[in-house]
């Protein structure tokens, strides 16, 4: 069996076996608010699948797992404005755990885990902005229609996957759990689908994406939403975090000394306007550098960028030595069409140019949107000092 977080370069997916340890929380986590609809009780029904996906999409993210073997990045999606629901194995093991959102990214915990239920539920630094979710009470039926959402295959943007059901109750066994009440659906599901929600046309849940068939790119299973609402209401109010056990070497860095993990400390310096938005891009672009996820780093330059580039493999070639340690925002300013210029310090290990020692390297980035594409990308990027050694 398939399950379906993106990560690089693996076919069939296989967890690390890990021990999971929950601590004390500092913070208190906001109460999900885990709705549910009936026919009776739903309003303001989409009159087309069209309708559905532009109201709900708003609401499904991306999300960015480091792990000590690499990571990948799998979909979430919305119970309130800084909880959201994903299947534990995009979050399992996790080291730094990044959402993005309508343009916005943010650290988050995972403050729920079950993971031979596959469910897991992760809070934000920051609120977001989208559709909250309502899990369905009506039960669905073999032949309904339904649409998964998600990042499917290193997708920038959500996409959507109509399909029917075509089975209830089904058992799936993976090496990380075994559930026997599964939805089964024809909708064509992919690497980084999983988490993501599988909706009617109502704009309710029935579904949340877990696992795929690895024989066939067209079989996709969900777990059915009574057991996510069950499980979810357990987890209301947690104050808890669960940790997995630290990385005991992040990566081969040849001579640098070991890291504890792939967490990227990002600074910001500068109140100047757009400095948590380049802030933000950056953990997001260095922590998949630290992670060997060179398809989500490449994914955040523009095309014209990428073009400049070369292609994905050229560029990740040059960075597999490259280990970034921290950002540091120095300033921004806010160019006529809105996009930012922004002066950023780099500390980083193993660039064959600095010798592999720890160097600062003080760099100018071009950040901007594409078109109607709220994701902000990095559309240049020069050189605005001299290298200086780490202090």
């Amino acid at each position: 069996m398939l399950l379906l977080p993106g990560v690089a370069a693996v076919g069939v997916l296989v967890l690390a076996s890990c021990t999971v340890n929950v601590g004390s929380g500092t913070s208190q986590a906001e109460t999900p608010a885990v709705e549910t609809t009936t026919a009776e009780t739903a309003t303001a029904r989409a009159a087309t699948w069209t309708d559905t996906i532009a109201a709900t999409e708003t609401g499904v993210a991306l999300v960015t797992s480091t792990t000590c073997d690499g990571g990948g990045t799998g979909t979430a999606f919305l119970l309130s404005p800084t909880q959201l629901l994903t299947a534990a194995h995009v979050v399992d093991g996790s080291q730094d755990v990044v959402v993005e959102l309508g343009g916005t990214s943010t650290q988050a915990h995972v403050i729920g885990f079950d993971r031979a239920g596959d469910l897991a539920l992760i809070q934000t630094d920051a609120p977001l902005t989208g559709h909250v979710f309502r899990l369905s009470t009506t039960p669905v039926h073999k032949g309904d229609e339904v649409t998964g959402l998600g990042y499917p295959l290193d997708a920038t943007t959500v996409v959507a996957t109509q399909g029917r059901v075509s089975g209830l109750d089904q058992p799936v066994t993976t090496e990380s759990f075994t559930r026997n009440d599964m939805i089964q659906t024809d909708a064509g599901l992919n690497h980084g689908s999983s988490g993501g929600p599988l909706i009617t046309l109502d704009e309710s849940v029935v579904g949340m994406v877990s696992a795929g068939k690895d024989d066939a790119n067209v079989t996709g299973f969900a777990v059915p939403a009574n057991a996510i609402a069950n499980q979810v209401a357990g987890w209301k109010g947690s104050s808890t975090t669960t940790t997995f056990p630290a990385c005991s070497s992040a990566r081969d860095l040849g001579t640098q000394p070991p890291m504890s993990s792939f967490v990227l400390d990002v600074r910001v310096a500068t109140s100047d306007p757009g400095a948590s938005t380049v802030a933000d891009l950056l953990r997001v672009h260095g922590t998949a550098i630290n992670a060997g996820d060179y398809g989500v780093a490449f994914s955040d330059f523009t095309p014209k960028m990428q073009e400049y580039l070369g292609s994905q493999d050229k560029w990740g070639a040059s960075m597999t030595s490259i280990y970034w340690q921290a950002v540091r925002v120095v300033s921004v300013q806010t160019r006529e069409d809105g996009a930012y210029i922004a002066d950023v310090e780099i500390e980083r290990l193993g660039d064959p140019a600095n010798g592999g020692e720890c160097g600062i390297w003080t760099k100018r980035y071009t950040i901007k949107t594409i078109d109607s594409d709220p994701r902000w990308r990095i559309g240049w990027v020069e050189d605005v000092a001299d290298l200086r050694p780490c202090t």
